[in-house]
């Protein structure tokens, strides 16, 4: 994905849907995701390092998994894996947002 952590946040909270039960149970906070993304720069084995519910949880997972493809990491001039650690929060309010 081009550019920088605070486009990747941007572009995550713009596809963010807060599942209906979260909202109702008014379930807030930080779903921390690790993932890798391949030499290829696809995004892979997206799971959840700590979650808040099940709801939440898959959301943040869904949403990472639909990144477009990353610029790859490189060491020495060749591309790759880079694992990643990553919070998506859910905050019921004005805007839901990942930081």
């Amino acid at each position: 994905m081009g550019g920088d952590e605070n486009t990747f946040v941007k572009w995550i909270a713009e596809r963010l849907v807060y599942p209906e039960k979260a909202k109702n149970d008014k379930v807030m906070g930080r779903v921390i995701l690790q993932f890798t993304v391949k030499k290829s720069g696809k995004v892979s084995d997206v799971k959840v390092v700590r979650g808040i519910s099940p709801e939440l949880d898959n959301e943040a997972v869904r949403v990472v998994s639909l990144s477009p493809d990353w610029e790859p990491g490189k060491m020495k001039g060749i591309n790759v894996d880079v694992v990643y650690t990553f919070p998506v929060i859910f905050h019921l309010g004005d805007k839901k947002k990942s930081e």
